[in-house]
This record gives structure tokens, sequence and C-alpha cells, in this order.
């Protein structure tokens, strides 16, 4: 088997929503799959751990158990160790972008460990990385729209 492709991604999103709110929705990992297109399904695992069944642009799906490790709401701080087809940590770190608008900024230090994925020759290091960008553009999107139509959502604008 190859050494596994490291990698490191850093994005911030603007979210609509004051910290407190933004922090709630970004901490209910199962609703995912509602909003972001690239995240086909979770599927609840004993105590914290949750299944993703992951696709973007690259036609392969990747199986993630994320496990909360970090839940610290007083400084907006959200992480989940990452194991299988990704072994590493993704975190989100929240700050106030003005009264009504969240910063929040996703970390993602991982191995690629899909053995798909895993026999790419390093020259597929920037397709990966595009596809990456992809999911993460199209995340932002759909958290756009989703917190444009929830019920709640004309409380969160006032």
């Amino acid at each position: 088997m190859m050494a596994p492709h490291h990698y490191h991604f850093d994005h911030v999103w603007q979210v609509p929503l004051p910290l407190g709110e933004a922090y709630d929705v970004l901490l209910d990992v199962d609703r995912y799959a509602q909003w972001w297109p690239q995240i086909r399904a979770t599927e609840p695992l004993p105590g914290d751990a949750r299944r993703l069944s992951v696709r973007s642009l690259i036609p392969v799906t990747l199986k993630i158990v994320a496990t909360k490790q970090i839940l610290d709401r007083d400084n907006g701080v959200l992480r989940v160790g990452l194991a299988q087809d990704l072994v590493g940590y993704a975190q989100w770190d929240l700050s106030w972008q003005g009264d009504t608008t969240t910063a929040a900024r996703w970390t993602q230090d991982v191995y690629l460990t899909n053995q798909h994925l895993e026999r790419m020759p390093v020259t597929s290091h920037r397709l990966l990385r595009i596809n990456h960008t992809h999911m993460m553009r199209a995340g932002e999107q759909g958290l756009r729209k989703y917190l444009a139509v929830r019920p709640d959502a004309s409380s969160a604008e006032q």
C-alpha cells in the first residue's frame, strides 16, 4: 500500500446568523445532507460518532466516520476526529463578523486513505484540491439557501 496523501485545507464562510445560532446549525451534523450537496448521507453510530457519505466532482464516494472531539460553544469551536477514508480532523472556528454574521473558519488536516484515490499519482493532488474547493463553495451556498427558507429564518434576519 502506498503512503496516504496528506491534505490541509482552510476555508472561511460568511454565515448570515449570530454566532450562537451559527454554532447550533454547524453542530447539527445530522442535517448537513439537507443543505450540503456533497454530503449524501449521515448515519448515527454508537456514541457521538456519525458515518458520512461524501462525494463531490470525482466519482468516488468517501465513507468518513466523524467523532466529536471538542464542543466549545463559549469559544465557538467545533472539532471532529475523522476516520475511515479520511483520517485526521475537521474543525469549525466561529467568530463575530458583525451583528448578524458569523465568520466560520473550516480547518481540515487529513490523510486520504481511500484505496481508489490513494492510487492516483501525486500530480492528482491538484484535482483533489479543486474537488475540495468545489465542495466547500457548494456547502456555503447550500447553507445560505437552507437558512433563507427554514421556518425560523425571519427571526434570524431581525
